[in-house]
């Protein structure tokens, strides 16, 4: 028998579990956090209680990030705690699509599930065909629940039985939700009983503080980086700055005494090291990932706003964390408005019918810095083909598009650059995953399509 199971994070934004639960869905796998250095999901929380209330199985899942090991074991250590908070009885499923760290996927992976199982929960893997016939060795993991994503009408590995759960679509129609990912569930995982209840689980090593000394003026930096408080960065110790220690506190579920410790300060340093690791990556952080904060991580996120049409305030609020780690289109300009970009005209993106259909602005300033950095990272100027922007419906049929094609509402474009190669459609697509848009890479067609909603698939 088959279940079907629904995975969903804040990019579905509230739910009504009732109506999912209605619907005839059976489970749900709820993300966590994208990598281990920054806040869970903002709809961690109200998904976990929501599913549960419904009468759903559930389980969690975290995009991992890790380059090795010991950042494996971080990033278990943190999803199981978050997930005993409600309990589980669905796997804790480690999700591997980044393409940075392909190189050591069998590494993390290994490293991820042995930390559930000393911890005596129940860890699994999520990957794209792409990813466990190329990098994760499947048949290693065989006794671990496995996780497919594959868009097809059928699971084409080599061997289709190692998987329990099966991702067929990233676009199906659920009440209550939207259009999300589905899948098929074929393990009766409950029936093993609770994976792990609070009380018999080992407490992870707590995290440690580095043996800097902040001063009062990193703590106001902090305050302010993190959304904190907004206290003048005056390095005087006052009510003000207290009160804004006690505000941190309180997200980090720990005391609020408004006095900072050592461990606010491991708490604090984790999460300045996630948004350093994310500005590194996006060419904007050229520090230490030491998490403490200071000039350069404070001019980084006003340097990083600005790219993007936010108030250069140096605070990661609302606006700033989604450009920074979600869509990555609040703030910037608006899509009637024309935009001019350095390397790129107008008609460019245009229908090739001449009808002056359009892609959007945000999709737009984000390809420009596809460019960017791929030029940057190569170390010349690498030109950026636009092969099919915005598409009307008659271009859409010439095109031999899906009859619900992105590029018809000016979502999606395609792209080439000249020499492409399987490791450049990979890197372009890295990229463009970093400035927030989604992907599907086509090695055989030698193109990336990009596009302004979430994805990360294979083509061809």
């Amino acid at each position: 028998m088959a279940y079907k199971v629904v995975d969903v994070s804040s990019w579905q934004g509230d739910i009504d579990w009732d109506a999912v639960k209605a619907s005839g869905v059976a489970g749900a796998i709820i993300r966590f956090a994208d990598g281990m250095y920054v806040p869970r999901d903002s709809q961690f929380d109200a998904n976990m209680v929501g599913a549960h209330v419904a009468g759903l199985h559930v389980g969690v899942y975290i995009f991992s990030r890790a380059a090795n090991a010991a950042q494996a074991v971080e990033e278990a250590d943190r999803t199981i705690d978050a997930a005993l908070q409600y309990g589980v009885d669905l796997p804790i499923y480690i999700d591997m699509e980044d393409p940075d760290y392909a190189g050591v996927a069998n590494e993390v992976a290994s490293a991820f599930l042995n930390r559930c199982n000393e911890r005596g929960v129940k860890g699994g893997i999520y990957a794209n065909l792409n990813w466990f016939n190329n990098y994760i060795n499947a048949n290693a993991f065989a006794d671990y629940p496995l996780w497919i994503a594959q868009y097809n009408d059928r699971i084409t590995h080599s061997n289709p039985g190692l998987f329990g759960m099966w991702q067929y679509t990233d676009s199906e129609y659920v009440p209550g939700i939207g259009n999300c990912d589905c899948n098929e569930l074929y393990v009766e995982y409950w029936n093993n009983g609770a994976i792990a209840p609070p009380t018999s689980v080992p407490q992870p090593t707590a995290p440690q503080a580095s043996g800097y000394v902040w001063t009062v003026w990193n703590i106001q930096c902090w305050a302010n980086i993190c959304n904190y408080g907004a206290p003048a960065m005056d390095d005087i110790d006052g009510p003000e700055t207290a009160q804004c220690v006690a505000n941190g506190q309180r997200a980090y579920g720990i005391a609020a005494e408004g006095l900072f410790g050592e461990v606010t300060q491991a708490h604090a340093e984790a999460q300045v090291r996630g948004y350093q690791q994310r500005l590194k990556e996006l060419g904007f952080y050229h520090g230490d990932m030491d998490g403490i904060p200071g000039p350069q991580t404070y001019q980084a996120v006003k340097d990083f706003q600005a790219s993007v049409g936010l108030t250069p305030d140096g605070i990661v609020g609302d606006q700033t964390y989604q450009a920074l780690f979600g869509n990555g289109t609040a703030g910037m300009t608006p899509e009637q408005e024309p935009v001019t970009l350095k390397n790129f005209t107008a008609d460019e993106f245009k229908c090739k019918c001449g009808c002056g259909g359009d892609i959007k602005n945000p999709l737009k300033l984000k390809i420009q810095q596809v460019r960017d950095i791929l030029s940057a990272e190569t170390g010349k100027d690498c030109q950026i083909v636009i092969t099919s922007g915005f598409r009307c419906p008659d271009q859409n049929v010439r095109d031999g598009g899906v009859p619900d094609s992105l590029h018809l509402s000016g979502d999606a474009c395609d792209l080439y650059t000249p020499g492409m190669s399987a490791e450049m459609v990979d890197r372009i697509a890295r990229i463009a995953q970093s400035v927030g848009l989604g992907t599907i890479r086509y090695y055989s067609s030698q193109f990336v399509h990009v596009q302004l909603y979430p994805r990360d698939t294979v083509g061809d």
